[in-house]
């Protein structure tokens, strides 16, 4: 059986590509500071979020994101220093009725299935519903999206 998750992974590192997986980094652009970090994906990887909030270079006054695959994680993600999670897993729901929404999202995207959501004062999400399927081979009235985000 292919393992497409550790070959996706050796093929983004063999490409320069570094995976935030439990982990963070600063990015720094002059005088402007960003924290970047990574948990491991909740349902299947090996996630260790204390791991990320323990980083003695976590400075709670600098802006940080966080890649977290499932979205429905913001009821800890509130709990720390986060800015912004990016987070994907659902779909969209893939299959959606004019009107009505997503009729089918996974474990942890049900409540957050695409777009953007002010959780706290602090925290926002940004729900992506990426190009790919789950289940069937194609969306129905979800459309399949790539967004990017601008800092500045």
């Amino acid at each position: 059986m292919l393992n497409w998750s550790s070959n996706a992974k050796q093929c983004l590192a063999n490409s320069g590509f570094r995976l935030l997986m439990n982990e963070g980094t600063s990015i720094k652009r002059g005088q402007d500071l960003i924290y970047l970090s990574g948990i491991d994906d909740l349902l299947s990887g090996t996630p260790d979020p204390a791991k990320v909030f323990k980083n003695p270079r976590l400075d709670p006054d600098v802006f940080h994101i966080l890649l977290v695959h499932e979205p429905d994680y913001t009821k800890e993600t509130e709990k720390r220093p986060v800015d912004l999670q990016l987070s994907g897993h659902s779909h969209g729901g893939q299959i959606r009725l004019p009107g009505t929404g997503p009729l089918i999202t996974p474990a942890l995207a049900r409540k957050y299935p695409s777009g953007l959501y002010r959780i706290s004062e602090r925290l926002t999400l940004y729900t992506n519903r990426g190009l790919g399927t789950t289940i069937l081979p194609f969306p129905l009235y979800c459309r399949p999206e790539v967004t990017m985000i601008e800092l500045i």
